[in-house]
């Protein structure tokens, strides 16, 4: 699933669009995100961009890979890829969820990519 010439994986927990350009957003499913996470790991272009820890705990356990917190802000480039993390709902303002309330609103993953 990974492709070679991607030059950088980030993990984002929103769909965020970094700078101009035309992008794709797409489902992805837990084991394609796991292989893709992986991959990159072993390969030193994965990058966390995940800046809340109770959701760094939770996707570590789900993509059995240690997801470090880094609130640092990314603009994406073509040929680099990022798994996004996206929960179901929006929370209220200011609010900061546990793992269980994340687990109660629901999450599922996609795979946004920077075209051009």
């Amino acid at each position: 699933m990974i492709d070679s010439k991607w030059r950088r994986v980030y993990l984002l927990n929103a769909p965020v669009v970094t700078d101009f350009g035309i992008y794709v957003f797409a489902p992805l499913d837990l084991a394609c995100a796991r292989e893709i996470a992986v991959t990159a790991d072993h390969r030193g272009v994965f990058v966390s961009a995940i800046g809340h820890e109770p959701t760094a705990q939770l996707i570590s356990e789900l993509l059995d890979l240690e997801i470090k917190t880094q609130r640092i802000e990314i603009t994406q480039q073509p040929n680099e890829i990022a798994i996004v993390f996206r929960l179901k709902s929006r929370i209220r303002e200011g609010h900061l969820l546990s793992i269980e309330e994340i687990g109660e609103i629901g999450y599922d993953f996609g795979l946004l990519k920077k075209i051009e």
